[in-house]
């Protein structure tokens, strides 16, 4: 299996399990995360995935220049 096809797995296993959890807990900011949100870290994720799969690999890989949507938290 290629990077691709797992990140696309990943992608739709978290796509799964988030649409089974109620909003008022995805946007609740919970001691668990530091203070941070479920919505928070499925972003987080969800760019990392996003980043990874469209790496060229031309240039050296920096996470910290991914686009951040905060609309999906």
């Amino acid at each position: 299996m290629n990077m691709q096809n797992t990140i696309n797995n990943l992608i739709q296993s978290l796509i799964d399990v988030i649409c089974n959890i109620p909003d008022e807990l995805y946007n609740k900011n919970l001691p668990l995360f530091n203070g941070g949100t479920l919505g928070q870290h499925c972003r987080h994720i969800y760019e990392f995935c996003e980043f990874l799969y469209n790496y060229q690999g031309i240039e050296p890989l920096s996470y910290d220049d991914r686009k951040r949507d905060l609309e999906l938290e």
